[in-house]
Order: structure tokens, then sequence, then C-alpha cells
């Protein structure tokens, strides 16, 4: 049995040991304690995919409605009410396009052209885009499901299977690392909009002052542990020689298709004019995308080209995530984690580390972001006194540590796209997330609170 089949069994021991333990000794009401047990089933199966991710969505759905874990079907499946879902079905659909329209293989011979046939330089390459694409495309699942058709391309290009540890390589990098850039921006998704609501008004330049350094550098230092892992598969890469075919003339599809996205772009970098939520946009993205005449796909293009259990999973996903939140069982969770920490030491050093381990591990039971967000931030904020530190300081910290973590890809837009066209595992997944909140306690304590000490953030 290797380590990841280990570490993968001790877990599923621990969490299944913990479950029979809040079942028979947690002191809250009967609904929270189905909420966080149907939750724990649904992490163990999402990790171990033992069974399709949108049969273990609905398989929980269906036992957190017959268990009592909510009043009616209607609160089991309000997930599939949130925005969010929709905002996924048109991102995948602008993906597509990108794809068929012929502008995803344009680009991925432009890439190819500026890694001059380098595997190696193609993944750094590939990890410094996040950082300038975000300012272009701030959603992580915008760019994600753009970005992925394009390197889809220049594997297929090297002939690289998806079993290669190459091809691995450069999906854990999109999957992983790629909203870390996101966040580093205001305008760059969920993530800062639910944080700053939460923790008060910042202006752009505040916001990316404060979160630049700490996220550009868990993104850099985890696209290295990830070439680590994976430096072998990269050198037996081929390079392959550097020799572009002539452009082609672009395409009418790939006007229409710029076009689409632009507009699309324009409506988020304007919300603050027309308020219009994200989904919307990417809405009208996909109907802009099949309509007659001016579109580039068809509706039965993109039932077969659309990866549709994105959509049921991350729907499930959330609406487990609001029974844990809505039954009290969120709360419980976060305020235990923190409560056992501070009986372990009273060191104030300790306990910032302590605080962002606990809350690193909360993302295992808070997958979807907003969920982990609006429980952590308000706990952290309030035990900043006892961690001698400003409550924006810890709120900070655990926006931080909770962006940099992906411990499964049900719930994350982002995350799932890539992970659907991968070839990884979920415990591949799982496994590197353990590794990068090491790297992210780590890297807070070097740089990112000396740093925030520097320009007087306290």
């Amino acid at each position: 049995m290797n380590i990841s089949k280990i570490s993968t069994t001790i877990g599923i021991v621990i969490l299944g040991v913990s479950a029979i333990c809040i079942y028979l000794f947690a002191d809250i009401d009967y609904q929270a304690k189905i909420a966080i047990l149907v939750m724990m089933l649904a992490v163990i199966l999402w990790v171990t995919d033992w069974m399709p991710g949108v049969g273990t969505g609905f398989l929980c759905i269906i036992l957190l409605v017959a268990c009592g874990g909510v009043n009616s079907l209607s609160e089991g499946v309000i997930g599939f009410s949130k925005p969010i879902c929709y905002f996924l079905i048109g991102i995948l659909a602008i993906g597509y396009a990108v794809k068929r329209s012929g502008l995803a293989d344009r680009v991925a011979n432009y890439i190819i052209g500026l890694s001059l046939g380098n595997p190696v330089l193609l993944y750094f390459q590939m990890l410094g885009s996040f950082v300038v694409l975000t300012f272009f495309l701030p959603s992580a699942t915008t760019r994600g499901a753009i970005i992925v058709n394009m390197y889809e391309e220049v594997l297929d290009t090297w002939n690289v299977p998806k079993s290669h540890p190459f091809h691995k390589m450069l999906m854990l990098a999109m999957l992983a690392l790629n909203r870390c850039a996101s966040t580093a921006l205001l305008a760059g998704g969920i993530t800062p909009v639910v944080a700053s609501g939460l923790m008060g008004d910042f202006s752009w330049i505040e916001w990316f002052v404060i979160m630049s350094i700490p996220f550009y550098a868990n993104l850099f230092v985890g696209g290295i542990i990830i070439y680590v892992w994976y430096r072998k598969g990269a050198k037996s890469v081929q390079m392959m020689p550097y020799k572009l075919p002539p452009a082609k003339p672009i395409t009418i599809a790939e006007i229409k298709t710029i076009v689409i996205i632009f507009i699309t772009v324009s409506l988020w970098f304007t919300d603050f004019i027309h308020g219009l939520h994200a989904a919307v946009p990417a809405v009208l993205a996909l109907v802009l995308i099949m309509f007659p005449k001016i579109g580039v796909l068809t509706w039965e293009d993109l039932q077969e080209g659309i990866a549709w259990s994105n959509f049921f999973i991350t729907a499930t996903a959330l609406s487990l995530g609001l029974s844990l939140l809505n039954s009290g069982g969120a709360d419980w969770l976060g305020s235990n984690m923190v409560d056992w920490g501070l009986k372990i030491t009273n060191n104030a050093t300790l306990l910032i580390i302590m605080m962002m381990i606990l809350v690193g591990l909360a993302r295992i039971a808070f997958n979807n972001i907003s969920s982990y967000l609006a429980i952590m931030i308000p706990i952290t904020m309030g035990f900043s006194d006892i961690l001698g530190v400003s409550p924006l300081l810890a709120g900070f910290l655990t926006v931080v540590v909770g962006d940099s973590l992906i411990f499964y890809c049900a719930g994350t837009g982002s995350g799932l796209i890539i992970f659907e066209r991968s070839g990884l595992s979920n415990a591949e997944v799982f496994r590197f997330a353990c590794v990068m909140l090491v790297a992210v306690v780590i890297i807070a304590n070097i740089l990112v609170l000396p740093y925030w000490k520097l320009i007087g953030f306290q």
C-alpha cells in the first residue's frame, strides 16, 4: 500500500471516529448533528473517489432530507437556486467556445513559441500568466475555463497523455494555484467580495497592497512544490523544435468569441455602475454564444461539450454547505476548533500558528469558500485579542490560509472545471493541500506577518 492510500485510510478512520463521537457526545441539536455527519460522509466519498462526484452529491442530499438534517426538500436542494451555479455554466460555455472557435489553438501555438518548446519553461511561464491574466480576467473560474483549453492543445501537440506526470503538473497548478492570483485583487471574484464585506470597506489599492504579497508568495512557492513533485516527469518530455506554423488569418468565429468575452469582462469590471451579479454577464455570454447569426455554437454543441457534472456537484455541495451553516453545525465546528487550539497553548506566536492550522483544516468541512469565510472570519476576529493581533489582521490571515487550499474539488468552481479534465485523483489534490497548508503557515510567519508590520498593518 502506497503513502497516498495509507494517508487516505487514516483520514477516513479519523473522520469516522469523529463522526461517532459527534453523534454520541456533541452538545448540539439533532438537525445540526445530521448536517455535520452527512457533510463528513460527503468529504470521505469525494476525497476517495469511491463513487462519481455527482452520485455522492445526490446521495448526501437524499440522506440529509430523509434523516431530518433540513426541514424540507426545498431546503435540501437550495444550492440549485444559487447564482454561482449558473455563473459556472456560462463560464464553461465561454471556455468551450474558445476551444471550438480555434482561438485556443491559436493561443496555444503562441504559448509554445514563448516557451521555446521547453516544458519546464512552459510550466513557470504558466504560473506567471496567472498573475498577468488576472488584470484582464479577474475571475479564477473564467480564467481556468479558458486557459485549460489552451494548455490542453499544447499537451495534445506534444502527445502528453493525461496519466503523464507533466500533464498532472500543469493541471494541479491550474487547479490549486490559479485562484491565488485572483484573491490578490479586490475585483478577483467571490472571496475578496465576501471577505471585504465581512471586514469592512477597502479600496482596490488597499486590498492589493495588503493581499498581493501573501497570495503571490503562496502561488509561486506552491508552484515550486508541484514542480519538485513532478520534475522527473517534466524532464521526460522531450523539448520540441521551436518552429511555429505560419499564422492563419483570424476567422469570423474567433472574432465573435473575442467580442463576446470582451462584453462579458466589461460587464464584470463595471459592476459598481450597474450592480448586476456576476452570473448575469456569464449567462448573457451563454446566450450570445448560441444566438442565431451572432453565436459560434449550437445548443447541441454545448450539450456535448460542457461537463455538466460541474453544475450538479457545485449545486449539491452548496446545498450541503448551507445546511451545515443554517443548522448551527458550522458555528459549532468553527468555535470548537478554535477552543481546542486555545487549550493547547497560551503563547501568542504558537496560537497564531495553531489558528492557521485549524482554520486551514476547517476548509475540509467548509469547502465552499463563502461558507468558510462567513463562519471563520467572525470567529477568528473575535479571538484576535487572545492572539495578540488586531481583528483585521486575524481576518486577513483567515482569508490567506483558506483561499490558498483546495482539499477536494466539489463546490469549488475554479477547481472543479480543471479537475474534470485533469487526470488527477481527489487523493492527489488532498495530499497537495496538506503540504500546501504547511507551506502557507511557514510563509505567513517568515514573510507575510513581517511584511504587514512593515507597511503598518498589524
